[in-house]
């Protein structure tokens, strides 16, 4: 076997190891009121312990790219229970949120007139 057809064999498997170890799993799947059914626009999305992440469109459908399966996933959004799945498969997932009620205490604002009031 000639140098030459040597180098092309190290050269094709340095390729393919690279192919191999670089695919990602591309998750996709619709978050959904849990009441109503309803799309919910800018979930956030992410994997635990990792930087990958995204959110929801306006139409609650979601793009998550992946490195292996299975794996942890979490949904947060400020009006909805946060929610963490395990996922096994990638086969379409739907995942339904419970709206919060975020209710903040009445405030009164007064305000006082001052009777010498000088601009400088």
């Amino acid at each position: 076997m000639s140098a030459w057809s040597r180098l092309c064999k190290v050269f094709f498997l340095f390729i393919i190891s690279f192919e191999v170890a670089g695919q990602t799993i591309s998750l996709t799947g619709k978050v959904l009121n849990a009441q109503t059914q309803e799309p919910i626009p800018f979930v956030n999305i992410g994997t635990l312990n990792t930087t990958k992440g995204t959110s929801s469109n306006i139409y609650g459908e979601f793009v998550l790219n992946i490195d292996s399966l299975p794996q942890e996933i979490f949904f947060s959004h400020l009006n909805y229970s946060k929610r963490g799945i395990r996922v096994i498969e990638n086969n379409g997932l739907v995942v339904k949120l419970m709206p919060v009620d975020n209710v903040l205490d009445a405030i009164t604002v007064t305000g006082k007139k001052r009777k010498n009031y000088h601009s400088d």
